[in-house]
């Protein structure tokens, strides 16, 4: 076995990648020359390990469930891309809580689009978490790994907006500033653009509303060429 490459995975803090290449005993069946594989093989530590209920709802717990999503999201089209041909393999340090969280989340996330409400939600999760027990008992075994889940797919149908940053502890910055489709870039661009056109329809309307002090100005005063001449008429009076 020899490490060929690592990587830390931009889009997931604390998410690494190792491409492994995997070398067996050299045989008769490939002509004497030792068979090879490269694995390519995700190592992330962050995942934390409630010990109890009482974590569920606070700011730890969404982090982790935003942590678990992204993860999925990051590895999904991964998996889309080998097809059924390459095999997947998720472990934790039991193989059963964290990993049965993972792939019943990675499943879920597949069938999301086809969800239309809750209940067919909670179906989906009841489905695919008795598929997998039926083959290995405890998969997603507390409570806590089942509300993740509901956590990780909640951020996921709110698009992960700026609410769920700051609920998840991650913040903005640089990294996630212009992710998804309403950024954090997209909603400062259009402060922006309200600031300048509340702005001018300000400066607008305090020059052709009726007042006590001063002339009101013509409706069209900025369509005068006068008023852009700087002429006689140029505070569009009349």
């Amino acid at each position: 076995m020899r490490t060929v490459g690592c990587d830390a995975c931009e889009q997931v803090p604390g998410l690494e990648r190792y491409t492994i290449e995997l070398t067996g005993p050299a045989d008769g069946v490939h002509g004497g020359v030792a068979a090879s594989r490269t694995v390519s093989l995700y190592w992330y530590s962050r995942w934390v390990d409630f010990p109890n209920s009482a974590s569920i709802g606070s700011k730890p717990f969404y982090a982790n469930a935003w942590n678990a999503l992204h993860i999925a999201l990051h590895v999904l089209p991964l998996l889309r891309a080998r097809g059924d041909d390459h095999w997947t393999v998720c472990h934790c340090s039991a193989g059963v809580g964290r990993t049965g969280t993972f792939i019943a989340l990675l499943h879920v996330l597949l069938r999301l689009p086809a969800l239309r409400a809750i209940g067919a939600l909670d179906g989906a999760l009841r489905e695919t978490i008795e598929a997998m027990r039926e083959r290995r008992l405890w998969m997603v075994k507390t409570d806590v790994e089942f509300a993740t889940l509901y956590a990780a797919i909640l951020l996921q149908l709110r698009n992960l907006n700026l609410a769920d940053f700051e609920l998840s502890e991650i913040g903005i910055s640089p990294d996630n500033w212009a992710q998804d489709d309403f950024s954090f870039v997209t909603s400062m661009g259009m402060m922006l653009f309200d600031t300048v056109l509340y702005t001018v329809l300000g400066l607008y309307l305090e020059r052709v509303l009726p007042s006590k002090y001063g002339a009101r100005a013509h409706p069209l005063f900025c369509l005068r060429p006068s008023y852009w001449r700087g002429g006689d008429d140029a505070h569009g009076l009349g």
